[in-house]
């Protein structure tokens, strides 16, 4: 069985993204055409709400690339909030400062990566 992941970053931490999406392939978590990328695979003119909602239910992990200006993104906040009521497997990569708002309060379960 193929696992699907759905990465979840703000658009000024992309490099940081594509180096964890980059991690869940080389190392044999995932094959890397089973990652969802955003920016990648959404077209223009798409309703981007229904797509991720799709990519989410579809996913059996949502990995949040979770910095400061990840805890105020409206899309990382839906993401994470729309995972976790789906009862999607959430792993959270970050800084050990990150992370500290209510975002992951509010969520129900949860495994942190902390990183530097």
């Amino acid at each position: 069985m193929t696992t699907k992941v759905f990465v979840s970053y703000a658009a000024t931490d992309k490099a940081l993204a594509e180096t964890a999406k980059h991690e869940l392939a080389t190392k044999g978590h995932v094959p890397s055409d089973t990652v969802f990328f955003d920016v990648q695979e959404i077209t223009a003119g798409e309703n981007i709400r229904q797509r991720l909602r799709s990519e989410i239910e579809a996913a059996d992990a949502v990995v949040l690339v979770m910095t400061e200006q990840a805890e105020t993104s409206q899309w990382i906040n839906y993401e994470a909030g729309l995972a976790d009521a789906l009862g999607k497997k959430i792993l959270v990569v970050g800084a050990k400062t990150t992370g500290k708002t209510g975002l992951l309060a509010s969520l129900a379960d949860y495994q942190r990566i902390e990183i530097d």
